[in-house]
């Protein structure tokens, strides 16, 4: 028995017969096929062109640092410092906080130009002028490639490394408010570096420092040079008063002695052999000149010194040789000392 097998049809493009002529079947191609792998293509290729655009756009060295410049504008801190570095904003960050920019006293930088921007691989420098106020400014920007996964890969997104800049604090109180912020100026090791983005800012003393008269200086960041705040310290007109006062009392205090060595006085005088009547008067105040030093602890302190000195007139009797000698002696004297606040209290510490 012969098994019939079934015919295979011919391969695409065989000629074929029907009778005794040859056949041949066209070749189609699936339309369909090449317009799926044509949009693939093309999709690819507009991503492609789109990621270029937005690389060499919104992610360039130079529009990140436009972008940083125009947070500013904005007084908004999240979107400057979002074109910043994340270690950038390590440490203390007192400064960085959204109400120093809200201020009315903030003056961000303006009248942007970007000098010349270099890229070497993974990093860049875009050097930059501007105006803050009324001054003129130039920085140079230092940029890195972001490192944050494949997005930063992908779109190679830049980020400032140094658009938060150092504000170093010299001699100032242990607290100072920037823009109306108050902030710790002092640590353990002295004045502190903190730390800020560009623009202007109102340095001052507290206006309820106990000490200290509340003025301001205006200081401004973003130039590549770096100077230390020095805050006007000032005694307070009233703290003064007061300390004139003390030492004034203290003063009459020791005239009022019998002694020619008055116990706790800066004056006094020695003499030899017996003594009466001993008189003090004060013919003249010293001129004191009050002025900020470290107290020690971080902090600062009033500082007590006299400009020129006081006069203390001694009077008495000597006895010598049997015979009693009137005597009148003027006596310079300094005075020195420092000033504490004890709760609300100014408190005058002799140094004598």
């Amino acid at each position: 028995m012969t098994q019939q097998r079934d015919a295979l049809p011919p391969p695409a493009g065989a000629p074929t017969t029907t009778g005794d002529e040859p056949v041949f079947i066209e070749y189609r191609p699936n339309r369909r096929r090449f317009l799926a792998v044509g949009a693939v293509l093309g999709v690819v290729l507009l991503l492609g062109t789109a990621v270029h655009i937005v690389r060499s756009t919104v992610y360039s060295p130079s529009a990140v640092v436009e972008a940083y410049f125009q947070a500013l504008a904005d007084r908004d801190l999240a979107a400057a410092l979002a074109t910043t570095s994340p270690e950038a904003t390590g440490g203390p960050d007192d400064l960085l906080d959204p109400r120093v920019l809200a201020a009315e006293v903030y003056t961000p930088p303006s009248d942007l130009r970007i000098v010349d921007v270099t890229v070497d691989g993974r990093s860049a420098q875009v050097r930059v002028e501007f105006t803050i106020g009324d001054q003129p400014a130039a920085a140079s920007l230092r940029l890195r490639r972001a490192d944050g996964g494949f997005t930063d890969s992908l779109l190679r997104r830049w980020r400032i490394a140094n658009g938060v800049r150092p504000l170093p604090l010299a001699s100032i109180p242990a607290e100072i408010e920037v823009n109306g912020v108050r902030v710790a100026a002092q640590d353990l090791n002295g004045p502190r570096t903190l730390p800020v983005v560009f623009g202007g800012y109102q340095v001052s003393v507290p206006a309820d420092d106990p000490l200290w008269d509340s003025q301001a200086v205006t200081v401004l960041v973003g130039s590549d040079r770096v100077t230390a705040v020095d805050v006007p310290l000032v005694p307070d007109p009233g703290v003064r008063a007061e300390v004139e006062r003390q030492v004034t009392e203290l003063l009459d205090g020791c005239a009022a002695s019998t002694e020619l060595l008055p116990a706790g006085c800066p004056f006094g005088n020695a003499r030899y052999g017996r003594v009466t009547e001993v008189a003090w008067r004060i013919s003249a105040y010293p001129e004191l000149a009050m002025t900020p030093a470290p107290d020690g602890f971080g902090g600062v302190q009033i500082v007590v010194r006299s400009t020129s000195d006081g006069e203390a007139v001694v009077t008495g009797v000597r006895e010598a040789f049997g015979h009693s000698v009137p005597f009148e002696i003027v006596v310079p004297f300094p005075v020195s000392g420092r000033v504490s606040v004890d709760g609300t209290a100014v408190v005058f510490e002799p140094d004598w």
